[in-house]
C-alpha cells in the first residue's frame, strides 16, 4: 500500500527542506509516519509496545520481518528492491519499496547540496555495479538516479572488480588533462589505486566520493591510509565520503577533512595507524558527516540503549523521514559519536546487535 495522503505531500515536502536546523515539524511527522507503518507492518507494531521512542533493530531488514504479509509488497513496477551485499542469504537485508519516489527525492535534495554542487566534471568513472546487471544495490540505483539528473557527457561503468581497466582509464584521464568525478566503494578504489603501472596526476577539479566498508575483502584501509593512498598516486584530488546502506533511505555526506577546520581531537589506534607508503605521517583528519534536514542521529548505550550526549560514543540511531517503506526509525549496528556541530563521526561496527529482529517483536505480542 502506497503512503496515502496527505501523509505524503507532507513527507515529499520535508525532503525539500534545505534548513540548516533541521525540518520544523520533524517530531509530530516522524510519529505519524511510524503510526502508519506500524499499522502495515506487524512486528513494527509488536515493537512499539516499547513506546514511541523505540527504533527498530536494523536486524528486521535481513529477518524478512519488514515484508508485509498481506498484499506482496513490490509486485508494482515502480517497486524497488534493494539487497545488500551480505555472503549468504541469512547476512543479506532485503528493503522493498513500494515506489521510487520518496529514496530518488532524498538522494537528489542532498546530492545536489554536496557530491552533486560546484563544478562537478562532465566525466564519471563509476567503481559500483551498474544497476542495469545488478538491479538490487541500492548504492548502484542512486548513482544511476544522479546521472540522469545530472547528464554527464561521459560515463563509465565499471564495477567493483575490474582495478585494471579502472587503473587504465585513469592513466588516460590522467594523459589528455580530463577532470573527472570517481565514484566508487573503497575497496574497489583502493584496487585501482594498486592497479597503477605508475604514479599519476589528474586534472585539477578531479573529485573522488568513496563510499562502504571493506566486509569480505583481503584488507581494510582507515580513511587517512586510502586518502594517503589517493594523493601518493593521483595528486591532490579532493576525496569525499558517504554514508549509507540498504536499509536507510537517505545518505550522509562529508567533504574531504583534510581541507575542514574541524580537527579531530581523539583517535582510535586504528585511525592513527599510519600508512605503509608514508611511515610516520600521521594524519589528524577523519569524515565528518552531515546528515539532511530530514533525518536525526541519535547514540544510544551498546548495553542500556539510553540515549548518549555529544562527545560519547555508542549505536547510530538513525530516524529518516525518507524511509516510507522500510521503517522511519533504526538502530545501526554501527559505532559513533555526534560533534558539537552534529556531524557524524564513525567508529566502525558494533561487536554484537544488544536488539535481534523479529525474535524480539515477538516476544512483545503474542496474541492473535
Amino acid at each position: 500500500m502506497r503512503l496515502p495522503e496527505p501523509l505524503r505531500s507532507r513527507v515529499l515536502g520535508a525532503l525539500q527542506t534545505q534548513e540548516n536546523k533541521g525540518y520544523p515539524y520533524f517530531d509530530s511527522l516522524l510519529a505519524e509516519l511510524k503510526s502508519w507503518q506500524s499499522g502495515q507492518i506487524p512486528a513494527l507494531a509488536r515493537l512499539a509496545a516499547y513506546g514511541p521512542e523505540m527504533p527498530a533493530p536494523i536486524s528486521l531488514f535481513r529477518d524478512g520481518c519488514l515484508i508485509r504479509p498481506a498484499g506482496g509488497q513490490g509486485t508494482s513496477a515502480r517497486s524497488l528492491r534493494f539487497e545488500s551485499s551480505g555472503t549468504t542469504a541469512a547476512e543479506r537485508a532485503v528493503h522493498v519499496l513500494e515506489e521510487a519516489t520518496f529514496y530518488d527525492t532524498a538522494a537528489l535534495a542532498w546530492g545536489r547540496a554536496h557530491v552533486l554542487s560546484g563544478a562537478l566534471p562532465s566525466t564519471w568513472l563509476v567503481l559500483v555495479p551498474d544497476p542495469a546487471a545488478l538491479p538490487h544495490s541500492s548504492l548502484g540505483h542512486m548513482l544511476a538516479t544522479f546521472q540522469r539528473a545530472s547528464e554527464p557527457k561521459r560515463v563509465c561503468w565499471l564495477g567493483v572488480d575490474q582495478a585494471a581497466v579502472a587503473a587504465k582509464h585513469l592513466v588516460e584521464l590522467a594523459k589528455t588533462r580530463q577532470p573527472v568525478a570517481i565514484f566508487a566503494t573503497a575497496f574497489a578504489l583502493a584496487d585501482a589505486l594498486d592497479a597503477l603501472p605508475r604514479e599519476i596526476v589528474l586534472a585539477p577539479d578531479s573529485r573522488i566520493m568513496q563510499t562502504g566498508g571493506y566486509k569480505g575483502r583481503r584488507r581494510a584501509l582507515s580513511f587517512g591510509e586510502l586518502a594517503e593512498c589517493v594523493d601518493a598516486r593521483l595528486g591532490p584530488v579532493s576525496l569525499w565520503s558517504e554514508y549509507g546502506m540498504t536499509e536507510l533511505a537517505s545518505q550522509l555526506y562529508a567533504p574531504d577533512p583534510r581541507s575542514a577546520s574541524t580537527r579531530l581531537s581523539a583517535q582510535s589506534d586504528t585511525d592513527q595507524a599510519c600508512s605503509p607508503t608514508s611511515p610516520g605521517r600521521v594524519l589528524s583528519f577523519e569524515p565528518h558527516y552531515e546528515a539532511p534536514p530530514w533525518v536525526r542521529l541519535t547514540i544510544r548505550d551498546t548495553r542500556t540503549l539510553a540515549a548518549l550526549p555529544q562527545g560519547r560514543e555508542g549505536l547510530i540511531q538513525v530516524d529518516d523521514l525518507a524511509n516510507v517503506y522500510g521503517c522511519a526509525s533504526i538502530l545501526t549496528e554501527d559505532i559513533g559519536m555526534l560533534t558539537e556541530e552534529g556531524k557524524l563521526l564513525l567508529r566502525g561496527r558494533a561487536p554484537q546487535s544488544p536488539l535481534r529482529g523479529c525474535s524480539l517483536a515477538s516476544e512483545l505480542d503474542e496474541t492473535p
